[in-house]
């Protein structure tokens, strides 16, 4: 198997490659095909799936939704007097951030730089980074954490053949938030030679405490110590930039082949065939009539997926764009419904909750404690994307007594997937978001109601059986109208009087489920 084989040449060469600085992650991925082979079957099933998702969903990523992905950023810094340098500044943790979703949505200054012949393949990736506001326990975090360690710096020659994972151990570094739900990035020492590494998304099945990102603290943001010891190319973040396109499964331009010139296919369509890194700040057109090249344009040199310096790598492709957005829905889906970026609800929530009972959804949900808590709109998505208020459950102001919240959906139909998250609103205006839930109906209606609408008529009620069963009815402020409970396969409901609008008729069957239909009465 040609991995396999080229393991040992990776390792024959690496001291050879010492000398420039480098991406860690094809040296990661291959410890892990040595220690799992089961990571190339995973690696070429992820590509299939990437690819028959593209084929059926082929469109430049600026057509799509901005997709946000929750950060927390673990700074490791060693305990000593020396370590000061390396427990960076959160001035610094934000011009990362600030200098990532610029790469990521095409608003980098540098754009124009890129040459005519590729500028129309540069894409707003349609993926953004927000520092985690709320930490898995629900609590206000900054989206930083820092930890002293005993170790100097983490490199391949410690005590541990993973040395450089170290970092991640509770023992020496810190470990992992919840990798489904927030992207997980160490800041530390590393080797002097090593920029950063991740793990592609095949990596790590098996090993999933290995998943996120490591980056040098001397190539991490644009100010600070960015920029300095042996890393002088590598003031402008893109350290970070190139690593978050292996995580969401890139490749090296290049094809990560370790023994050139095979040409190897880095599975993006619209980037040139390349032979091997390039370093420095190359010149446009670069290896015209090359090994991998044809044509008088060259290498993509200035790719966020090759080697040059900072200041020299300007762009993604629209293939990287639509590789990496698949990659997050068929792949990390569980960032898509993470609420790692909402600021935590006004209330101490205890939980928010949802159940499917035939063509209702239930949502119900408990405070413990509310303040300053207007109201609560409850928003539906079909997507997980795109999100609309659908109801609104008004708050308890602030109490410090348990209070229970229960709002029903009759808008769904049978095997329809519809997401769910609770909009908490207070006096003044300020809101917050909650968890997402995620319901799929079951089965098909048991109730009927005719005539519907209905003009000054009762309305008629029927059952698929005799069971008893409540029927409430109530106005679309929630105000009951209307209760009794029935043992027959019919009920009526009176409507004289009531007047025009939209109503609620609430069935609870003898087996506990529920169903709601609503109802429209005209004059």
């Amino acid at each position: 198997m040609k991995y396999l084989f080229i393991i040992g040449v990776f390792f024959s060469l690496h001291l050879s490659l010492s000398a420039q600085q480098k991406c860690g992650t094809t040296e990661r991925h291959l410890q892990r095909v040595q220690a799992d082979p089961s990571v190339l079957q995973r690696k070429e099933d992820l590509n299939q799936r990437i690819q028959t998702y593209l084929s059926n969903n082929a469109q430049r990523p600026e057509s799509q939704s901005v997709i946000t992905i929750p950060v927390v950023v673990h700074v490791v810094y060693p305990s000593a007097t020396s370590g000061a340098a390396v427990n960076i500044s959160d001035a610094q943790i934000q011009s990362q951030m600030v200098a990532l979703n610029k790469d990521y949505s095409k608003t980098n200054s540098d754009i124009g730089n890129v040459p005519t012949v590729w500028a129309g393949l540069a894409a707003n990736v349609q993926i953004q980074f927000c520092l985690a506001k709320r930490d898995p326990s629900g609590a206000a975090t900054t989206g930083i954490t820092r930890k002293t360690t005993s170790r100097s710096s983490f490199t391949d020659a410690s005590s541990r053949p993973d040395g450089m994972d170290e970092i991640k151990l509770s023992t020496y570094g810190k470990p992992s938030w919840d990798r489904t739900k927030y992207l997980n990035i160490w800041v530390g020492r590393l080797d002097g030679q090593t920029l950063g590494f991740a793990y592609f998304p095949s990596d790590i099945p098996n090993n999933p405490e290995l998943d996120g990102i490591v980056v040098d603290y001397r190539a991490f943001g644009t100010t600070g110590t960015a920029g300095t010891g042996p890393f002088t190319g590598n003031a402008l973040g893109r350290t970070l930039t190139h690593e978050l396109g292996h995580y969401l499964n890139l490749s090296h331009i290049w094809g990560d082949d370790i023994v050139p010139p095979d040409c190897e296919s880095d599975f993006v369509d619209d980037t040139p065939p390349a032979n091997e890194e390039n370093y420095g700040c190359p010149t446009f057109p670069l290896k015209v009539g090359g090994a991998c090249t044809s044509g008088s344009s060259g290498e993509m040199f200035m790719n966020y997926m090759d080697y040059p310096d900072d200041a020299c790598m300007y762009l993604f492709t629209t293939g990287q764009g639509q590789r990496m957005t698949t990659c997050i829905n068929v792949e990390r889906t569980s960032l898509l419904t993470s609420n790692g970026c909402a600021v935590p609800i006004n209330v101490e929530m205890v939980y928010f909750k949802g159940d499917n009972q035939l063509t209702t959804n239930r949502l119900y949900w408990q405070t413990a404690s509310e303040s300053k808590n207007d109201y609560f709109d409850v928003e539906r998505s079909s997507d997980g994307k795109n999100f609309k208020a659908i109801g609104r459950a008004k708050g308890h102001g602030s109490t410090a007594s348990v209070n229970n919240y229960e709002w029903l959906d009759p808008s769904v139909s049978a095997g329809s997937v519809a997401y769910y998250r609770l909009r908490q609103v207070d006096f003044d205006g300020t809101f917050a978001y909650s968890n997402v839930v995620a319901l799929t109906s079951k089965a098909t209606s048991k109730v009927k109601i005719f005539p519907n609408p209905a003009v000054h008529a009762n309305l008629t009620v029927q059952f698929e059986d005799n069971s008893r069963k409540t029927v409430s009815l109530t106005d679309a402020l929630g105000r009951l109208i209307f209760s009794q409970t029935a043992a027959d396969f019919e009920l009526k409901i009176p409507t004289l009087g009531l007047s025009a609008g939209v109503y609620f008729c609430r069935v609870q069957l003898a087996n506990g489920a529920i169903e709601v239909k609503k109802v429209v009465l005209k004059d």
